[in-house]
């Protein structure tokens, strides 16, 4: 039997707009309890897209992993904002 691990190496908080069917990255965070405050904080204030700064309309909100691909393709050297 084969065991599989899973390294966290961050966390990513994403959103959906209605009637999309991908989830696009707002925000980075080193551990879950920093993605759960900053979910937090996006379901209560009023957010803008990341793309072209339009008001985000009832989008849905997700944490998601950051994969080991991720982190090779570089993805905490990105500009967070």
């Amino acid at each position: 039997m084969k065991t599989r691990y899973t390294i966290r190496t961050g966390f990513k908080v994403c959103y959906k707009e209605k009637n999309s069917k991908t989830w696009i990255r707002h925000w980075l965070a080193k551990t879950y309890a920093q993605a759960v405050d900053m979910l937090n904080y996006y379901q209560r204030y009023p957010q803008h897209s990341r793309e072209d700064n339009h008001l985000l309309k009832n989008p849905k909100w997700k944490i998601i992993p950051v994969s080991i691909n991720e982190v090779i393709a570089g993805i905490w050297l990105e500009d967070p904002f």
